[in-house]
């Protein structure tokens, strides 16, 4: 333990936005809120996948030249990777769309920046849809790591104000039934490294997200043991798996 913290919390609340009529006090309406409907969750598996920092370093440089960019980041490649690669295996219809959602930290990309210790929820769930046709003509997963790239780069201060401002007009609040089929969504974040913190019983070997967050399309990602590497897990039905195990494509850069 310590008697530093080395971090104060900041704990105040003021709106980070100046919006015209804004209230503290939101309106949802109460058939948003009481919904009748259920969701009967799908048979699902889960499989654990280790990018080592090579094949992790290959998937970036590959990205980055075939796009004639030097923007797109370790984890936006490897994320194109996999996203490209479960489709490719489910075998869909071209003109179906599918969804890839990445939690975006608001923090620094607000004007002025949020405070460094700002105690609090100041993430958003940024999509980006498109059609399984285009995510796959293009042959490789660079086109769709550019596309995740520019989606998270065009999240800036007039966009979330713009968001906040459309949303609190028309508040909506998503069920898990109201997802669409093949939405993908990122959890966690190899810049999180758990793998440093002993509270006792040792250092730890693995994280792990558990049997009751598994929903279909999600992706935990953490950092390896090795320096460098990162750990996938990922929650799909147990045909996906199976065909994303025998992908040479997709097996053959780990």
């Amino acid at each position: 333990g310590s008697n530093v913290i080395s971090k104060i919390p900041f704990f105040k609340r003021e709106f980070p936005f100046k919006i015209d009529n804004f209230s503290n006090r939101i309106s949802i309406p109460n058939e948003r809120i009481n919904s009748n409907s259920t969701h009967d969750p799908p048979v699902l598996q889960e499989k654990i996948f280790h990018f080592t920092k090579e094949s992790i370093a290959k998937l970036k440089s590959k990205a980055n030249v075939e796009m004639n960019t030097t923007k797109i980041s370790s984890l936006q490649a490897v994320l194109a990777h996999v996203w490209q690669s479960v489709i490719r295996c489910r075998n869909l219809d071209h003109n179906e769309e599918t969804t890839f959602e990445v939690p975006i930290d608001m923090r620094k990309r607000l004007n002025p920046p949020l405070p460094e210790g700002f105690f609090g929820n100041a993430i958003y769930p940024a999509t980006l849809t498109v059609k399984t046709g285009k995510l796959l003509e293009h042959g490789g997963f660079e086109w769709a790591a550019l596309q995740i790239n520019e989606m998270i780069a065009s999240h800036d201060h007039e966009k979330f104000k713009c968001i906040y401002e459309t949303w609190m007009k028309d508040p909506e609040i998503t069920k898990l039934g109201d997802l669409p089929s093949n939405y993908f969504m990122l959890h966690n974040s190899p810049r999180f490294n758990y793998n440093k913190y002993d509270f006792g019983w040792g250092k730890p070997i693995a994280q792990r997200g558990g049997m009751s967050n598994m929903l279909e399309g999600k992706i935990d990602v953490s950092p390896g043991l090795e320096e460098g590497s990162m750990i996938f897990e990922i929650s799909l039905s147990p045909n996906t798996i199976q065909a994303l195990e025998e992908h040479k494509m997709f097996v053959g850069v780990e």
